[in-house]
């Protein structure tokens, strides 16, 4: 009876275990969820991506039923990217990507029947979308002195290859391998050559840039300007502008800094102390109210959108119309409108970038104040108008003193252009203020004049 019982017992364990081995799979594992590619591929922030295709295969004697449902069921697919089903028994993911990172994600796949599930777990590297080249425009050489130029992209997979073709200078070559241009050039003129780039991560993206190289014996600088200045027939005051300019004095190239769509009105626009960036106030693309532009001389610039890192300053609604940058390029002062009749002068200390100190200078009522600019690190010189008449002060950012007038007119007073100080210059003409003037002639006003004065103490 004993040894029945014990063949009885091993009996039913061998069945149980039969039945796990070879039966339960069968039951629990019909439906197979496979992807196609596996892993899937990389993709780049703004290209389609069509990179995956889910198939489901069900066993329907294990009543498993079609359509199958297929959902991300945990972490997250690309920012631009979805899962949608293309058929019963297939899905794929599609979209355009519009973020880069690592995404990871899990797909689960449920039949009809809810019979089973399975699931697939995956991941997705979204690389940047490829940049422009930088620099835009290439700095003058000078003949039998080292010459040394990287060129580099805004953004990427970091991954590239690069190439130029056409004409360098003589003496200077081109190293792929570091997008590097360098020698000693030794010749006079002007090369114009292409450089591109193409990123090899997937999808492959190519970039590429004309250049052209001044090799010359000087440099005798750059200038800005702005074209299509509409004024107001009455006041002379600035109604709309086309574009700012940039145009190198040696070779006489014009290059386009801003390409702005629709009405718009920029104003003095001024090179940084490097000569690299370009600041200036400017109302563009619909919205109703000056905000301040930093702006890099490599390219030319055309997004103004809320959040675009070409926008230095802004308050909604407000118009900050003028704008100036210190010599050390530590302070940024600006007009701010508070109403018809008022404007307040702000300063904003960015030596800390993180931790950026906003400073009332000047908040007199029914002064009006227009192209504030400093004289040094530590003086502003701007126009003030009161009731019509317009003087040229100064006035300290310490907000120890009180403004100084300097010029103390009467009705008539004299009507004032831009003004514009001499701080880029020798150290001893560092007083010098450049501003332009028209003066009321008894019938009319005089033609702009461009007048120089020397500030010396509380006197111009």
């Amino acid at each position: 009876m004993g040894k029945r019982n014990k063949l009885c017992r091993y009996s039913f364990v061998l069945i149980a275990v039969l039945f796990f081995v070879f039966l339960l799979p069968s039951i629990s594992s019909a439906l197979t969820l496979t992807a196609s590619p596996d892993p899937a591929p990389d993709g780049m922030v703004n290209v389609w991506y069509s990179g995956v295709m889910f198939t489901a295969t069900l066993d329907p004697a294990a009543g498993e039923e079609t359509p199958v449902d297929f959902q991300v069921f945990a972490g997250r697919l690309p920012y631009g990217l979805n899962l949608s089903t293309t058929d019963s028994s297939h899905a794929a993911i599609g979209g355009a990507p519009t973020s880069s990172g690592d995404f990871f994600f899990q797909v689960r796949a449920n039949d009809d029947a809810h019979v089973d599930t399975q699931y697939w777990d995956g991941s997705i590297t979204v690389h940047p979308s490829l940049g422009n080249i930088v620099p835009g425009i290439l700095s003058n050489g000078t003949v039998n002195e080292p010459y040394s130029q990287n060129f580099n992209v805004t953004s990427g997979s970091g991954n590239y290859t690069w190439n130029l073709s056409g004409t360098l200078p003589s003496g200077l070559t081109f190293n792929s391998s570091t997008a590097t241009l360098s020698g000693v050039p030794d010749e006079i003129g002007v090369s114009n050559f292409n450089v591109s780039v193409t990123d090899t991560a997937y999808p492959t993206a190519n970039k590429s840039q004309n250049y052209s190289l001044v090799i010359s014996t000087t440099d005798k600088g750059r200038i800005l300007y702005i074209k299509n200045v509409e004024r107001n027939e009455d006041t002379g005051i600035i109604k709309s502008t086309g574009d700012i300019y940039m145009r190198d004095l040696e070779t006489g190239i014009e290059t386009k800094l801003t390409d702005y769509t629709g009405q718009e009105t920029i104003l003095n626009p001024a090179f940084t102390t490097g000569g690299d960036e370009v600041v200036f106030t400017a109302k563009v693309s619909g919205v109703d109210y000056f905000r301040v532009f930093k702006i890099s001389t490599d390219f030319t610039h055309a997004d103004t959108e809320i959040g675009n890192p070409d926008i230095f300053e802004e308050f909604e609604n407000i118009d900050l119309k003028y704008a100036s940058l210190s010599p050390d390029g530590t302070k940024l002062v600006y007009t701010k409108k508070k109403n018809d009749t008022t404007t307040q002068l702000w300063m904003k200390d960015i030596a800390d970038a993180d931790y950026p100190e906003l400073i009332l200078l000047i908040n007199q009522s029914n002064q009006i104040i227009r192209h504030p600019v400093f004289l040094d690190n530590g003086t502003i010189v701007y126009l003030g108008i009161i009731n019509e008449i317009q003087d040229i002060y100064k006035v300290s950012i310490n907000g120890l003193s009180l403004p100084v007038n300097f010029t103390n007119n009467v009705d008539p007073s004299p009507q004032y252009g831009r003004l514009q100080t001499s701080w880029r210059a020798d150290t001893s003409y560092q007083n010098m203020v450049i501003y332009s003037k028209s003066v009321w002639q008894g019938y009319n006003w005089s033609d702009w004049n461009v007048e120089i004065g020397v500030i010396s103490g509380d006197s111009l």
